[in-house]
Parts: structure tokens; C-alpha cells; sequence
């Protein structure tokens, strides 16, 4: 977990490799630093699921660490200057120092050695939420938590688009794991008895 809202970053390598996606890299990048590092790993990029400060804000520090670059949401990134008139950790940022350089869209698939992942664009919490889904796994960013999903009143947010990316994900096999932007993870087959209740 990293920053003041617990962000969950995580990084995703290949065993056989030790290639890496850093997905949402919030805060604390020398924290960061220190688990790659440590496990040896080689990153190959950042992944943002979407553009909120608290899981882009290492961004710059982490890309020119390991001299990397970051991707997002295509529908995310013209969002990013209308936040910078609502969140106070964008009021300074220029984008560029995201160093987001790569745009992702529904399908794109992204490989980190013998590993794939695929996108899933998951609007509701922002415009340009993505989820990543192969391995077995979903990283779900703040789409799909532990028991609940993403606020929806924030810029970008919509009730109806969270609703209809929830159902979508709730077609996903039951033995997924689910590991969200904040909060313990979870499994769709878990997810699906709580969202048929509602």
C-alpha cells in the first residue's frame, strides 16, 4: 500500500524473466523502488488503471528510475486537465511528468514475459477506468472492490457506466482473483453472491 489513501500498488513480473508491469505506482516511489529492487525485477512499464493522484503520483519518479513509461485509458488522459481544477495534487502537475506515452483501449493486450493481460475498459469511477484481466487474475483498480465498487460522484464518475462495467465483470470466471486499487482482494464467484443481492 502506498500514499495517505492506502493505495494498493502491485507489481506483476514473470518468473522466468523477472519482467515487470508496476500497476498504479500512487506514492511512496522509493518504497516502490526498494521491492523491485529487491526481487530483482526489470520493469517494463507502468500501468495506471486510471488518473486519479493517489495511483499516478509516483509516476515521474518511478519512469525515470528505470527509464520506463506509462499507460492509461485513452479516455482518461483529456480528464486529467479537468481534475487539475479539483484535486489539489494536480493544481502544479504538468502532464507530461506522468510520463504517460502509451494510450490503452478495450482489448489491447499487455505482455510482461510469458504473461498476458488484457484490457477492459471499465468506465463509472472515472471516464477511462481500465481493469487488466489474464493469469486468472483482475486488477480492477477502483472499478470493483472487496464488497463494493468505486465512488461515482467524482469528475468523469457515472452511476450508469459503473453499473453496466459491474455486470460485465461479474461474467468473468468465478475463480478469478480480484485484487483492487484499495481494500483485500477478492474473487469474482465472492463478488457475484454480494452483487446479486443488490
Amino acid at each position: 500500500m502506498v500514499g495517505h489513501l492506502s493505495t494498493n500498488c502491485y507489481l506483476v513480473a514473470s518468473d522466468r524473466t523477472k519482467e515487470a508491469i508496476i500497476i498504479d505506482p500512487g506514492d511512496n516511489e522509493q518504497k516502490i523502488i526498494k521491492g523491485i529492487e529487491e526481487n530483482k525485477l526489470k520493469p517494463v512499464m507502468i500501468v495506471n488503471t486510471h488518473a486519479h493522484p493517489d495511483h499516478i503520483g509516483a509516476n515521474n519518479e518511478i519512469a525515470k528510475k528505470f527509464n520506463i513509461i506509462a499507460a492509461l485509458g485513452e479516455k482518461d488522459f483529456d480528464l486529467i486537465s479537468g481534475w487539475k481544477n479539483i484535486f489539489e495534487e494536480f493544481s502544479e502537475l504538468k502532464i507530461e511528468d506522468l510520463c504517460i506515452k502509451k494510450l490503452l483501449k478495450e482489448g489491447d493486450t499487455i505482455e510482461v514475459g510469458e504473461l498476458k493481460f488484457k484490457v477492459i475498459e471499465t468506465p463509472g469511477h472515472s471516464n477511462g477506468s481500465i481493469c487488466l484481466f489474464g493469469e486468472g487474475v483482475l486488477f480492477s483498480g477502483d472499478t470493483l472492490f472487496a464488497g463494493d465498487s468505486g465512488r461515482v460522484d467524482i469528475f468523469g464518475g457515472s452511476e450508469e457506466t459503473m453499473n453496466d462495467s459491474l455486470a460485465r465483470l461479474m461474467e468473468l470466471p468465478e475463480r478469478t482473483e480480484v485484487y483492487p486499487g484499495h481494500g483485500r482482494s477478492t474473487t469474482i464467484g465472492e463478488e457475484k453472491i454480494i452483487y446479486a443481492k443488490h
